[in-house]
């Protein structure tokens, strides 16, 4: 379980999804990389906007999320 203090609390960076791309990989499809932009996310004045993205992986015909130990 994810701690309340890691949770996220501004959902503003969801509001202005743009570029949401769903990347397979592997020859079995068993990897997919999720990626979307968010003007709202974390910038500053030299950037327009922020990537996001995470990672997902096939185990028999359930997508999973692969987290990473500092995300």
């Amino acid at each position: 379980m994810i701690p309340s203090s890691d949770r996220i609390s501004a959902f503003a960076i969801f509001e202005d999804i743009y570029n949401l791309n769903i990347d397979f990989n592997g020859d079995n499809q068993e990897f997919a990389v999720i990626t979307w932009n968010s003007k709202n996310g974390f910038t500053d004045d030299k950037s327009e906007a922020f990537t996001y993205g995470f990672t997902l992986q096939k185990d028999k015909n359930i997508w999973k999320v692969n987290f990473m130990p500092m995300q």
